[in-house]
C-alpha cells in the first residue's frame, strides 16, 4: 500500500493542507460577500480535490495503479509506432 519516500508524503501533505486553506477561504469569501458570484473559484477548488483525491489514492494503490521505471521500456514498446499502427482508425 502507501509507501511513499518522507519527502513525497510531507509534499502530498502539504498539497492537502494548502487544499484545506483554499477551500475554508472560499467559504470566509462566501459568507463576507454572499452577493459576488465565487463560482469560478468554487469550481476550480472542487476540481483540485478530485484531482489530488485521484492521485493520493493512485499512490495508496501503489504499484497496482503505477508504472515502475523498469517497465518503461516494457510500455514504450507497447506504445511505439509501429504497435499502434494497428489501431488507428480507417
Amino acid at each position: 500500500m502507501l509507501e511513499l519516500g518522507s519527502r513525497a508524503g510531507t509534499v502530498l501533505a502539504g498539497v492537502w493542507a494548502v487544499l484545506l486553506v483554499g477551500t475554508i477561504v472560499v467559504r470566509i469569501m462566501r459568507a463576507a460577500k454572499p452577493e459576488a458570484d465565487h463560482q469560478e473559484l468554487s469550481s476550480r477548488m472542487t476540481s483540485w480535490w478530485v484531482i489530488v483525491g485521484l492521485l493520493s489514492a493512485a499512490l495508496a494503490l501503489g504499484e497496482t495503479t503505477t508504472i515502475k521505471k523498469d517497465r518503461k521500456e516494457e510500455i514504450d514498446t507497447l506504445l511505439s509506432p509501429t504497435v499502434l499502427d494497428g489501431f488507428q482508425a480507417t
